[in-house]
């Protein structure tokens, strides 16, 4: 197990205006995939686990707790459940179907941060093609940022990684506020071994320098018994799974929402979104809420998007994704 320390992020921030970066396609797309390969529990070179954690929300002056379960038995069995206060959201796979269940719809806001974090989504490199990449020293330690500059106003969106083992530390994106452009920060710390990967048990996020969400893994071992977990839940609604080699559906046009207002959401609304066979959005439904202004938003600028349809075992199909849309101030 490894930690840092994390008071490296202020600092990198402060000193992006002056660095001079190097623009490598292929060193941003080898960074990520390393990051992702060393990490990715899910991946079929990863055997069976359990990980369960701990998590706490603020908002203003409030603060939300609950926990995040996840399990995954052969390469065609996971569960993963969210709870917090009276929400549950619960998913699971076995063998070529698939469940849902939710107490209610949409989720409160953030309840599915700590999911998308867990998951480390961030690792998604067509976001960071056109970025740039600096080597930053702090505390003793190197790190190899991939830096991307939306415009002058708009501040920079920032993954670092760990220069010697390749792990992701920080994620760092900017936030629009009333007042000053300002951002949003992700620690990815204290990494402990599962099977062949090594995964962040402890995730940090601020917004505008306030606790935003604390992530604590408090079990992450191999899965040994399975009993009923990839059962239906009860009440639990089927819905569309590949059983067989699932290509996912790949964005060709991606509009931009507009901004409501000029304000950064401290999180992304959440949607649920079928693509049909034409590669076209259908049963767009918001599954996380920031309010009513920015879920319209989302929604109409999903509606524009245009996919490649996903494939099954290498024949066009319908299928279901989650698409979180971010909003900036530009």
């Amino acid at each position: 197990m490894r930690c840092r320390i994390s008071l490296f992020v202020n600092a990198i921030l402060l000193s992006l205006s002056t660095v001079c970066l190097c623009d490598d396609k292929q060193d941003i797309l080898t960074l990520i995939e390393k990051a992702r390969s060393i990490s990715d529990i899910r991946a079929t070179d990863c055997g069976p686990f359990r990980l369960e954690a701990n998590f706490t929300l603020y908002e203003g002056n409030e603060r939300r707790t609950g926990t995040y379960k996840e399990y995954k038995g052969s390469a065609k069995q996971h569960r993963s459940e969210t709870a917090s206060g009276d929400f549950i959201h619960i998913e699971v796979t076995d063998r070529g179907r698939r469940w849902r269940f939710d107490t209610f719809e949409p989720q409160p806001p953030g309840t599915l941060n700590p999911e998308s974090k867990l998951s480390l989504n961030v690792l998604s490199p067509q976001f960071w093609i056109g970025g740039k990449i600096s080597n930053r020293a702090m505390n003793g330690e190197v790190f190899r940022c991939v830096i991307k500059e939306y415009s002058s106003l708009a501040g920079k969106s920032a993954l670092c990684f760990d220069h010697v083992f390749g792990e992701l530390v920080a994620e760092i994106q900017p936030m629009g506020l009333h007042s000053h452009l300002s951002d949003r920060q992700c620690i990815y710390d204290t990494y402990k071994p599962m099977g062949n990967k090594s995964f962040p048990t402890r995730i940090s996020c601020t917004a505008d320098g306030k606790p935003a969400l604390e992530i604590n893994v408090t079990r992450l071992e191999e899965l040994k018994e399975a009993g009923e977990l990839f059962s239906p839940p009860l009440g639990a609604t089927e819905t569309s799974y590949c059983g067989g080699t699932l290509t996912a559906p790949k964005a060709l046009q991606a509009a931009d929402p507009h901004m409501p207002k000029a304000v950064t959401p401290k999180f992304p609304v959440i949607l649920r979104v079928k693509v049909g066979i034409n590669g076209k959005p259908q049963d767009v439904t918001v599954i996380q809420t920031v309010d009513k202004d920015f879920d319209k938003e989302a929604i109409k600028a999903v509606n524009q998007w245009r996919f490649k349809p996903a494939e099954c075992d290498g024949t066009p199909t319908e299928t279901e994704i989650k698409a979180e849309i971010s909003f900036r101030v530009y």
